[in-house]
């Protein structure tokens, strides 16, 4: 279930000889892209082009392509460093980067800005559906951490944090930069289990 409400993006694989795999099922988050798939060789350098809905493609490059290998129930795959290809080929010129200043009027507690990009995270909002969804989430994840095969330090680190951010959503007012700071210091094998990649996009 978990597996495939967080893999909801279609990817398209193409490698630096021009081969292509399409179909990938993955999750597109910035900067960075998890596909629970270990069949497939993804390397430096090679383009990642998600497939939108309005027909229109976002290209990426893989930066480092993190691979992890299967661990208990969690599948064989990669947690990638990307970049888009726009930015990234922008970044080898030589020319002076011209000042561009946006202003943005924002409405809300649940307002957010997507510039040329589309919005593929979930959102805290505090409502109490919101926080119900998100503290079934936290019991999926002890689950999955629990049946894969993580050393026993991470296993505690991971388990520590996830009952401090269970005890901060139960506050009156829970502290959100708080949360993202335990969630982004989670041990890596942690960060690719199902559940915890769900619980990040929350607060992202």
């Amino acid at each position: 279930m978990v597996f495939g409400r967080t893999m909801r993006d279609t990817l398209t694989l193409i490698k630096q000889d021009g081969s292509r795999q399409e179909g990938i099922k993955g999750n597109v988050q910035k900067n960075r892209i998890y596909i629970h798939n270990g069949d497939i060789s993804i390397e430096e350098g090679d383009e990642i082009v998600r497939t939108m809905p309005g027909g229109k493609d976002e290209e990426y490059i893989v930066v480092e392509p993190g691979f992890h290998h299967r661990l208990g129930g969690i599948p064989a795959g990669y947690q990638m460093d990307v970049k888009r290809k726009s930015s990234f080929a922008n970044s080898t010129e030589k020319n002076q980067p011209q000042s561009v200043t946006n202003t943005y009027n924002l409405f809300g507690n649940n307002s957010r800005v997507n510039h040329q990009s589309t919005d593929n995270s979930y959102n805290y909002t505090g409502s109490t559906e919101n926080l119900k969804e998100i503290l079934e989430i936290i019991d999926a994840a002890r689950e999955q951490i629990k049946s894969s095969e993580i050393d026993k330090s991470d296993f505690q680190t991971a388990n520590q944090s996830l009952e401090i951010i269970e005890s901060q959503l139960k506050t009156s007012e829970p502290s959100k930069p708080i949360i993202k700071t335990l969630l982004s210091a989670l041990p890596d094998v942690v960060k690719v289990v199902p559940a915890v990649v769900e619980l990040i996009q929350y607060f992202q």
